[in-house]
């Protein structure tokens, strides 16, 4: 995986947003905290009262013309030939949107002189702790502590190298590839740079 690539990508986005208030690294972090909730939302395997703790991998795309249908007023829906235009996987989709957050932290905590560098994927050992309930806890603790160590002025570097390693382990256990990964990471970028033009 190109880390450095896919922080020159966030850059861009980052830019593109263009939000520059005092709050921004609050919010960052809150939004980082909440993208790995629904990305444990869609995991369900801490839902112990619930009989499906199953993984949502593969949902389908309901057509908007016939609405899931395949049939519209003549029938027949000439726009998706059975009701579907394709699938999506809920959790990865979930997971990648916290990555966005995770990459703009660091961007931010560089361009802000609390970051040596911009970490490579040489340089992020992913970490696995034992279960995938503890490993979104400790992503969602990194987060927390890495908000500490900026309000406090502390060096933050060992708090983010632990976050993307976390971040990647949970990649791991989850069964992602970095390929998977990386792709769905650049096809959500390119709908939220659409987004953004739309007044998202």
């Amino acid at each position: 995986m190109n880390l450095s690539k896919l922080f020159e990508i966030q850059k861009m986005l980052r830019d593109k947003i263009g939000y520059q208030e005092d709050d921004k690294f609050d919010k960052m972090n809150l939004a980082a905290i909440v993208e790995m909730a629904e990305c444990a939302n869609e995991w369900r395997g801490f839902k112990y009262w619930s009989k499906d703790q199953e993984p949502r991998t593969e949902v389908l795309i309901a057509c908007e013309d016939c609405g899931g249908s395949g049939r519209d007023l003549s029938g027949y829906c000439g726009s998706c030939h059975g009701g579907y235009i394709g699938k999506t996987n809920p959790i990865l989709e979930e997971y990648v949107d916290g990555l966005h957050f995770v990459l703009e932290e660091g961007i931010e905590l560089y361009e802000c002189g609390e970051l040596d560098t911009l970490p490579t994927f040489e340089q992020v050992m992913p970490l696995r702790h034992l279960t995938i309930s503890k490993q979104y806890k400790s992503i969602i603790k990194n987060i927390l502590l890495l908000e500490d160590d900026f309000e406090e002025g502390d060096l933050v570097d060992a708090h983010y190298l632990a976050l993307l390693g976390d971040f990647f382990g949970l990649g791991q256990m989850l069964g992602f590839t970095l390929e998977q990964i990386e792709q769905e990471y650049l096809r959500k970028n390119e709908i939220n740079h659409i987004r953004q033009q739309n007044g998202y």
